[in-house]
């Protein structure tokens, strides 16, 4: 009995390439996330470094770090000598899963009035 073959690659190919491309692109999607991350990790040091060099008002900064598209949010705590400085910023992905992504970095620091 002889059996034609011609065609099975293409066809098993055809079904296997939108999973190998979906994971192309989450991997892409993970090394962007990562180097943001890291982008805005390198921003709150510097913005921590700025307030406690300067003693700059916390509006200053606040204003400065907007006009960079950052959104930014000193948090002070009322029962503790202890002020959150949380940096955020949304940005946009390939991945035809997930379009948007919310990435935050938070920091806590001692805050002397």
């Amino acid at each position: 009995m002889i059996q034609n073959h011609k065609g099975q690659a293409l066809v098993e190919f055809v079904f296997i390439l939108p999973i190998i491309i979906l994971l192309l692109l989450g991997m892409i999607n993970v090394g962007f996330v990562f180097t943001k991350k890291s982008e805005l990790e390198n921003k709150v040091v510097d913005i921590i470094y700025v307030w406690q060099q300067q003693q700059a008002p916390i509006k200053e900064l606040e204003t400065l770090l907007e006009k960079e598209g950052l959104e930014v949010a000193f948090l002070e705590n009322t029962t503790t000598s202890f002020i959150t400085i949380k940096v955020s910023e949304k940005i946009s992905l390939i991945s035809p899963i997930q379009k948007d992504y919310l990435l935050e970095v938070k920091r806590v620091i001692p805050f002397e009035q």
